[in-house]
């Protein structure tokens, strides 16, 4: 009898380490982390941007084939060149978000130049704090999902 009640309490024991084990999410990218703090922030703090404008990404950030490189890249290459994000002492969160961006797509071996090779413009332009949430969402995403 208590052979049996060591047994199903080991299994128990052991059944309930393998569930707690598997039902933590994966580690997030300290990158895509970082961007999520720092995005969270300039949508906080900057008001004013909601003046800037750039390409709508949404139809990168939905779909069968949402959130992928192409995204990231995408992003990347909007932020990179806008001129909020590009320019001045003031913007170090915007910043940051590229470079943060940049360093993530790098570790991920993205070759961005030939995703978005077939890219076409949308002719949508949307507010930053826009894009910046769908940056997040598909950070969110990534993190629940894993990486695809």
């Amino acid at each position: 009898m208590t052979m049996r009640t060591l047994l199903l309490v080991s299994a128990a024991v052991l059944l309930a380490g393998v569930v707690a084990a598997s039902t933590l999410p994966p580690s997030l990218n300290k990158n895509l982390k970082s961007i999520i703090d720092l995005a969270e922030e300039f949508n906080r703090t900057f008001s004013q941007v909601r003046a800037y404008f750039v390409e709508d990404v949404g139809h990168l950030a939905q779909g069968r084939n949402r959130c992928g490189d192409k995204f990231f890249c995408k992003v990347h290459d909007i932020l990179h060149k806008h001129e909020h994000f590009a320019k001045g002492k003031e913007q170090k969160e915007e910043k940051d978000i590229v470079r943060n961006l940049d360093v993530y797509i790098r570790d991920r071996n993205a070759n961005c130049a030939a995703l978005l090779r077939n890219v076409t413009s949308t002719n949508v332009t949307k507010p930053i704090p826009e894009l910046v949430k769908h940056l997040t969402d598909c950070i969110r995403s990534r993190n629940i999902h894993g990486n695809h």
